[in-house]
């Protein structure tokens, strides 16, 4: 979801210039504009104190032009501005304001020698809006900002103050404060981790010795094996390469440093050399550059004392002219879009002016591993260059960091949150094991929460594939457990360990895993989310295979933003194990006019409704827009609607569509509530792998796959009828060849012609004891008027998201 899309550095000066704003446990600050820190002493920090957000009094009050004095006499502290005077005791739940007592929520704290008061009753004494939530974000002053209306503007907020300034040249100079002789390795395997890992497995640790098996049984099916060579198969991406590459380097060097033995260095080092002898690392598609310098990069660290003094020089030169000096023409502004890939200077995605997505992490984060790897070693301008990636690419990746705020979700979807985790786990694993420090990127507004994305997003039977993401299967990545352990999560990394376990570890695994996650509780995630930052809702009746799930998408329509599908208003389910309803997921890139033309990427390929079908570009409004505006989340089920009335402007003047599941959890709505502004033809579309039967009066569809049914039901809707399409372009609409043809799937379709107003609602239920229809017990009730009758809503902590502001 992409509000307030315009939004300018401005607009962020003029907002922030009579405010301030903090972050949850760092010392950095933005007062007035400016930035700055809460004292000269960097260990003071706003902290959580039992759900409440605690801040330095003495800094609040000079912030807000007043000042605070320690009174000896009675060991209080005054705080003083314009005509109030707030008097305050360490230890006591009260302030005196103006000689009125006020409760506190919690009491007034001293740490380290300094007087720490609950933010919300400082703001409320002096008049100041507030916002403060699980984020991280504190920003208080004369406008009330929050993230469901000032998504982006805060988001821009955050890139100005949350992240330590830093430039290459220091980073270089830490790195060899550090590494003062050229210490290998020191990306994220570090001798440390590998001693770890020798003593585990020796101890037939369970995870690490499934793991290690998995990256051994790969090793080893490379040495018999010719290195991969120079290939664009596809016209486009030498990605393929540039990706197995990696693989190979990866799995031949962690299995060489564990062993000992040289055939697998000597293999490694054949394809570094192989890969460094490429006429060029086809920085027209950057992201196969960048991927063949981390690569590269990460063998050279990780063979570092194996390899010949030729060989490292060999190396750094190639990671230079290959990929450092590549993407210096980039920062440099050398580089137009055009279809030469001969040219150096010539790119296919101007992925650093156009927009900030994926592209921005795995780039500039693969040429920054390189760079660490080898920038202590350079002098004179080559080492200039090195520290110019480690410091102008931070700066180009925080708009991507962003993405993840407020609640850890990511916009791209599932698959591309995959992509960038591998990319940023390697960038700021690198980092902080070869500085020391990661300077606040891995801090961003949310993303302490993005492990709740990835489990919610997570069906039982499949991942929910809004977006261009692969809509098969579900995905838990070795990622989660980078966060897991970043932020002390370790029950997050959990469900990863049940799949390692089951035979699916990797090389990602043996960089990430912890024994401490072994021992970590496991604990349950809520059954509803919202993820209010990429809109998306999901609700499910537990946590087993056979749930019943449902996952709902609102946002803005395609509106140019790379991987954006016209899918507005999407529902997708699941239940007895099967994936009733899907997101068909994306098609091939290459397609032309792939995000207007391709099947899968318009409203007619998704779970949603095509209004006067004619052939248009796009059959939902371009950049139209929706957000879930309505949730609510009880024990016994939970609902989410929103406005679609933005992505069919041209035709509706009023679109509402909520998703429920109630019932015990067992029933699943659709309700669709539209006023026309003249008489319309509609579509509804549900795509499903089912087989599926009509009923007689066409009321009725028994939908069956793997034995397993699922009755669907027209509860309510005048001269509404379910048939069945087959799950491909309408007569009039685009069908460019080389897409998918989806033969797997066909649409469970409501049409209808002159529409001028519409009450629709189709009711899902699981037949596994018997089909029994409740329709006809189903009284239409409005979205507005929606409720869940359980008495106890669920509990609420400042850690859990959606559910409250602290």
């Amino acid at each position: 979801m992409k509000n307030n899309i315009n939004v300018s550095d401005d607009d962020v000066s003029k907002v922030m210039s009579e405010s301030v704003g903090l972050f949850m446990n760092k010392p950095n600050a933005y007062v007035h504009g400016k930035k700055t820190y809460l004292s000269e002493n960097r260990s003071v920090v706003p902290v959580w104190k039992n759900g409440q957000a605690m801040i330095p009094v003495r800094f609040f009050g000079e912030s807000i032009g007043g000042k605070a004095e320690w009174n000896k006499a009675d060991s209080s502290v005054i705080l003083t501005c314009g005509e109030t005077e707030i008097r305050m005791t360490p230890g006591e739940k009260v302030l005196t304001v103006n000689g009125s007592v006020i409760a506190l929520s919690e009491a007034v704290c001293m740490i380290d020698g300094v007087v720490f008061a609950p933010v919300r009753e400082l703001c409320k004494v002096f008049g100041l809006s507030l916002l403060c939530d699980e984020s991280g974000m504190m920003i208080y002053g004369p406008r009330l900002l929050d993230w469901k209306k000032d998504l982006t503007l805060l988001r821009k907020i955050s890139e100005r103050y949350i992240y330590d300034d830093v430039t290459g040249a220091k980073i270089v100079a830490m790195l060899e404060q550090k590494h003062p002789e050229q210490g290998h390795p020191r990306l994220i395997l570090t001798e440390q981790k590998l001693n770890r890992i020798k003593a585990a497995l020796a101890a037939d640790e369970p995870v690490y010795t499934a793991i290690y098996s998995a990256v051994k049984a790969e090793a080893d099916s490379y040495l018999n094996t010719e290195p991969l060579s120079y290939q664009i198969a596809d016209g486009v991406r030498l990605l393929p390469v540039s990706r197995g590459v990696l693989a190979r380097i990866t799995a031949l060097a962690a299995v060489y440093n564990i062993t000992g033995e040289e055939k697998y260095a000597v293999r490694c080092r054949k394809e570094m050399i192989s890969a460094c002898s490429f006429p060029d690392w086809h920085p027209y598609h950057f992201l196969d550059t960048a991927e063949l310098a981390c690569a590269v990069g990460l063998g050279y660290d990780w063979l570092y004392h194996w390899l010949s003094e030729e060989d490292k020089a060999f190396f750094r030169n190639a990671v230079v002219h290959q990929a450092v000096d590549r993407i210096l023409d980039d920062f440099d502004g050398k580089t137009i879009r055009q279809n030469d890939q001969s040219d150096l200077l010539s790119r296919s995605s101007m992925w650093l002016r156009d927009y900030a997505d994926n592209w921005r992490i795995v780039c500039c984060g693969g040429v920054s591993v390189a760079s660490l790897a080898i920038a202590d070693e350079l002098g004179g301008k080559t080492r200039m260059k090195c520290e110019r990636v480690l410091g102008e690419s931070l700066d180009y990746i925080k708009p991507v960091l962003s993405m993840f705020a407020p609640d850890g979700g990511y916009e791209e979807g599932i698959t591309y949150w995959g992509y960038v985790s591998k990319y940023l786990s390697y960038y700021m694993g690198s980092f902080q094991t070869a500085l020391g420090d990661d300077f606040g990127y891995a801090e961003a507004p949310g993303m302490r929460h993005t492990t709740d994305f990835v489990y919610a997003i997570n069906g039982p039977a499949a991942k929910f594939a809004y977006h261009d993401n692969d809509s098969t299967d579900t995905l838990i990545e070795p990622y989660v457990m980078f966060y897991a352990e970043k932020y002390h999560n370790y029950s997050a990394a959990r469900p990863r360990l049940k799949r390692i376990l089951a035979g699916e570890g990797n090389i990602h695994d043996l960089l990430y895993y912890n024994p401490v996650f072994l021992s970590a509780a496991e604990v349950q995630e809520d059954l509803d989310t919202l993820l209010s930052g990429i809109g998306v809702f999901t609700a499910r009746s537990g946590w087993d295979d056979q749930a019943v799930y449902v996952g709902f998408h609102a946002d803005e329509a395609y509106a140019g933003m790379s991987h954006d599908h016209l899918d507005g208003g999407e529902f997708v389910m699941q239940a007895m194990g099967e994936s009733f309803f899907v997101d068909l997921g994306k098609d091939d890139y290459n397609i032309p006019n792939y995000q207007c033309d391709a099947y899968r990427t318009r409203a007619e390929g998704h779970n949603t409704l095509v209004i006067n079908p004619s052939g248009q570009k796009y059959d939902q409004t371009f950049a139209g827009w929706s957000e879930i505006d309505l949730y609510v989340s009880k024990p016994g089920g939970a609902y989410a609607a929103s406005d679609l009335s933005g992505l069919y402007s041209e035709y509706v003047q009023s679109m509402r569509r909520g998703v429920k599941l109630d019932n015990g959890r067992r029933t699943v709505t659709v309700q669709d509530e539209i006023i026309m502004k003249n008489p319309s033809e509609l579509y509804w579309f549900a795509h499903t792998p089912a087989q599926i039967e009509l009923s007689e009066d066409g009321k009725k569809a028994y939908l069956t796959l793997h034995g397993k049914t699922l009755l669907a039901e027209i509860a309510e809707g005048d001269g509404a009828f379910f048939s069945v399409m087959d799950a491909k372009p309408l007569p009039n609409s685009p069908n460019p060849s080389g897409q998918k043809q989806n033969q797997e799937y066909r649409k469970l379709t409501i049409h209808m012609t002159e529409v001028s107003s519409l009450n629709l609602s189709v009711i899902f239920n699981c037949c596994d004891g018997g089909c029994v229809p409740n329709s006809d017990n189903h009284e239409f009730v409005p979205i507005s008027q929606w409720s869940i009758p359980d008495e106890d809503i669920l509990p609420c902590t400042h850690e859990r998201k959606n559910r409250c502001e602290c």
